[in-house]
């Protein structure tokens, strides 16, 4: 049961560290856009975007 509860931590502390992850990346094209310019995410960033979702929140 121990090894459940830290596996859970473990997957919480990851999924609530990918989405403020993700929100910075979305943070800097809101702000490449505020100044007329674009802003061209990575690979790595533009999946963790999709797996994050729209909301900043884990998906799956």
């Amino acid at each position: 049961m121990r090894q459940n509860e830290s596996r859970l931590q473990d997957k919480i502390a990851r999924t609530e560290r990918e989405a403020r992850e993700a929100e910075k990346v979305r943070q800097r094209q809101v702000e490449a856009k505020a100044k007329g310019l674009t802003y061209q995410p990575t690979q790595s960033e533009r999946e963790l975007v999709v797996r994050t979702g729209r909301t900043g929140r884990a998906g799956g």
